[in-house]
């Protein structure tokens, strides 16, 4: 009997390592997925500032861009 609580006490260990390590690798994946449209949102928002004169209070995935909107096509694809 003690030797089957010591075996599960082992396996609930090593569950609790593998569930972490899981949510570890799913969260670097997001950042990882999330830096290009990041960076293409940046150099947007730079772009936006040099032709209007101010950054965008609004972006949005399509329509037409102007002193207080950003359009930005990526941002349907990322929820933006």
């Amino acid at each position: 009997m003690m030797e089957l609580l010591i075996a599960m006490a082992i396996i609930a260990l090593l569950a609790t390592f593998t569930v972490s390590q899981g949510v570890r690798t799913v969260e670097t994946t997001r950042f990882t997925r999330m830096k290009t449209p990041t960076s293409q949102l940046i150099v947007s928002e730079q772009n936006h500032r040099q032709i209007h004169g101010r950054y965008a209070t609004q972006i949005n995935s399509s329509g037409q861009a102007s002193a207080s909107t950003l359009v930005f096509r990526a941002a349907e694809d990322y929820n933006i």
